[in-house]
C-alpha cells in the first residue's frame, strides 16, 4: 500500500511539473500573441499614416497642376490679346533671334578644330538669320547646311581624338551622337512646319559654347600633354 502511494505521488508530481511547463508555454504563446497584436496595430497605424501622407501629397500635386493649368490659360489669353492688339494697330509681330558672336576665348588651342568651330558658328548664324526672316524654305536649306557641316566636323574631331589616343574618346563620341539625334528631331519639326524657334535658338547657343568650353577643352588639354610626352620621348631617343 505504501508503495502504491509513493508511486501515485511520483506520477502526480511528474504530472504537476508537466502542467506547470504547459502553463509556462501557454503564457509565452499568449505574450507572443499580444506582442504580435501590438505589431499588427503599429503596422496598421503606419499604413494609415502613409495613406494619409499620400492623400495630402496627391492633393498638393493636384492643386499645383490646377494652378499650372490656370496660369497657362491666363498666359494664352494675354498672349492672344497682345497679338490682337498688335494686329489692330498694324504692329509687325516678328520674333528676333540674336546672332551668336565669336570670341577668341572660345579657342581651345587646336588650330584645325578652332577654325572648324568658327565655320560652325557661321552656319548657325546663317540659320538664325533665316529664322528671323521667317522663310521656311530658307530655314530648311540653312538647317541642312548646318547639319551636314556638323557631321563633317564631328568626323574630323573624332579622327583627331583617335590620333592623340584620347582616353575619353568613346564618351565624347556618344555626346556627338546625342547632338546629332537632337538635330534630327529639330529637322523633323521643320519639315512638319512645327518648329519652336525659341527652343532651337537656345539649343544652338548652349550646344556651341557648352560643347566647346565644356567638352572640347578636355581633349585639347590631353592633346597638349600627348604632344609634350611624345616630344620628350623623341628627344630622349635622339640623345640615346
Amino acid at each position: 500500500s505504501r508503495l502504491k502511494f509513493d508511486e501515485f505521488k511520483g506520477h502526480f508530481n511528474h504530472s504537476s511539473q508537466k502542467t506547470l511547463k504547459v502553463n509556462e508555454e501557454i503564457e509565452e504563446i499568449s505574450f507572443a500573441a499580444v506582442e504580435q497584436d501590438k505589431g499588427v496595430d503599429e503596422l496598421r497605424d503606419a499604413i494609415n499614416l502613409i495613406h494619409s501622407t499620400v492623400q495630402r501629397n496627391t492633393l498638393v500635386v493636384s492643386q499645383t497642376l490646377n494652378l499650372s493649368h490656370m496660369l497657362s490659360s491666363y498666359i494664352d489669353y494675354f498672349d492672344n490679346v497682345l497679338k490682337e492688339g498688335k494686329k489692330e494697330h498694324g504692329i509687325e509681330d516678328t520674333l528676333r533671334f540674336e546672332r551668336i558672336q565669336w570670341d577668341d576665348k572660345y579657342r581651345i588651342g587646336v588650330n584645325d578644330m578652332d577654325e572648324e568651330h568658327i565655320v560652325l558658328l557661321d552656319r548657325i548664324n546663317s540659320l538664325i538669320d533665316d529664322m528671323n526672316q521667317g522663310t521656311l524654305v530658307k530655314i530648311k536649306s540653312s538647317f541642312i547646311a548646318l547639319e551636314e557641316y556638323t557631321i563633317e566636323h564631328f568626323t574630323h574631331e573624332e579622327s583627331y581624338m583617335r590620333s592623340i589616343e584620347y582616353p575619353a574618346y568613346e564618351s565624347h563620341k556618344k555626346v556627338h551622337e546625342n547632338l546629332l539625334m537632337a538635330l534630327s528631331k529639330f529637322k523633323e519639326d521643320i519639315e512638319g512646319n512645327q518648329l519652336d524657334g525659341i527652343k532651337l535658338s537656345s539649343f544652338l547657343k548652349n550646344w556651341l559654347f557648352t560643347h566647346i568650353m565644356g567638352v572640347d577643352t578636355k581633349y585639347a588639354k590631353h592633346s597638349e600633354e600627348f604632344s609634350h610626352a611624345h616630344s620628350h620621348h623623341s628627344n630622349s631617343s635622339q640623345v640615346a
